[in-house]
């Protein structure tokens, strides 16, 4: 192969409190299952290439500001004016092949740029024995920025020549700008073999670059899958990573019916394949207990976060606090009125912040909840000291609704007018 993209996304975890972004590295794995590429030989050959970018979701710059930040990172590397006229030359026909929906500026300082290019002459600074590697980081479902690398000399040690160099720099954009995967056929800029006689953006390029750049990134998802699924199988990490992206999208959209199945079949595959800590299985656990938990299906949402809850104390990086995971059990179990869990929970909840935080809003919501619900039951006695407790935190922390609330219902039902 070529050359193989790195991703770095940034996935959105979503949950009953918010959807901040997590950072997850998820390097494309090239090696394709023995039994996938008899399948493969069997579709199109376009569509060969199209299930190349497919596997591993799409991501473009298509809602970033034009023209795109082009920083040429200054190296140690001798780079002669044959080269950087040919890495120029490779903007400029993405530009014009692109009809300018992508257009591209030079700039001279390294202020947030959305392109980095940087050449070397090291070959150590290019992974996996390749002569060109494409970083990008994604937020939400677009790029944030791509970084470049360029090796000025061939593995061999001889020095580049100004058409291949050009025609490397327009494969490494094609990966800059979402063309993620490799083509089966030489013709191509995005081949994934020796690109010696390839001077130009083939129709196939174009082609996926337009319905990247043009199709909502659920339908491209969703008209994939069933391929993906014959390929790679519906068990495969590859189909549950994208049904996840799926999920994710449809969340964001206030679609929940839309994402829950897709969520649901996705959850177990990446639990039994991938590492508890692993941050593509944290992000579709999120992903399936805010669907689940904006349905109502409490029931579903209760063990997402009854497992997100149990690795936030082993030190994994939820991005829900404590307290957050806390109250989202509480409340998934007072909808399924399991009123002993909803207790056992509570107390729970009681007890660790009365070690961790004996001052904090997470000790006193739990006492609050744990006095209403003996006062409602006529234990007022029980309910009191508890009640009290909670009010005198209330009084020293932030100003809350809660804690409004629960000031008020003490004086009330036990200070009297």
């Amino acid at each position: 192969m070529f050359c193989k993209s790195r991703i770095i996304l940034c996935l959105s975890a979503l949950a009953a409190f918010g959807s901040p972004a997590i950072a997850v590295s998820n390097d494309q794995d090239d090696t394709l299952p023995a039994a996938a590429m008899p399948l493969i030989k069997q579709l199109p050959e376009e569509d060969q290439y199209f299930q190349n970018i497919a596997r591993s979701g799409f991501y473009s710059f298509k809602n970033a500001p034009q023209p795109l930040r082009v920083y040429l990172k200054p190296s140690s590397a001798k780079v002669s004016p044959e080269l950087q006229a040919a890495l120029q030359s490779a903007f400029d026909v993405w530009t014009k092949a692109s009809k300018e929906r992508l257009k591209f500026q030079f700039v001279k300082v390294d202020n947030d740029p959305d392109i980095t290019v940087v050449w070397t002459n090291n070959p150590g600074d290019i992974k996996e024995g390749k002569q060109g590697y494409t970083d990008f980081v994604k937020t939400k479902d677009d790029i944030s920025k791509s970084k470049i690398t360029l090796l000025t000399n061939r593995r061999n040690g001889t020095p580049l020549t100004a058409p291949f160099a050009k025609a490397l720099v327009m494969h490494e954009i094609g990966h800059a700008i979402g063309l993620n995967g490799h083509s089966y056929s030489s013709g191509d800029i995005m081949f994934g073999g020796r690109l010696e006689d390839t001077s130009h953006i083939s129709a196939s390029d174009l082609k996926f670059f337009n319905k990247i750049y043009t199709t909502p990134r659920e339908e491209l998802l969703k008209d994939t899958l069933p391929v993906l699924e014959k390929i790679y199988g519906s068990d495969s990490l590859i189909v549950s990573k994208n049904m996840a992206r799926l999920a994710r999208i449809y969340n964001n959209k206030k679609q929940f019916a839309l994402a829950e199945p897709y969520a649901e079949k996705a959850l177990p595959v990446q639990e039994k394949e991938l590492p508890e800590n692993d941050k593509n299985y944290l992000t579709t656990l999120s992903t399936a207990a805010f669907a689940y938990w904006n349905l109502n299906k409490f029931d579903k949402a209760c063990p997402c976060y009854e497992t997100m809850l149990r690795l936030k104390r082993k030190g994994v990086d939820i991005y829900l606090t404590e307290e957050q995971l806390y109250r989202n059990i509480v409340r998934c179990r007072e909808e399924q009125k399991q009123t002993d869990k909803m207790l056992e929970a509570l107390n729970e909840m009681q007890s660790t912040f009365e070690k961790s935080n004996p001052q904090g809003e997470g000790r006193a919501w739990a006492m609050a909840k744990l006095g209403y619900f003996e006062f409602q039951n006529g234990q007022k006695e029980k309910a009191k000291p508890l009640m009290k407790a909670a009010c005198d935190i209330y009084t020293r922390v932030p100003s809350s609704k809660f804690g409004s609330w629960c000031i008020n219902f003490y004086k009330s039902q036990f200070t009297g007018p």
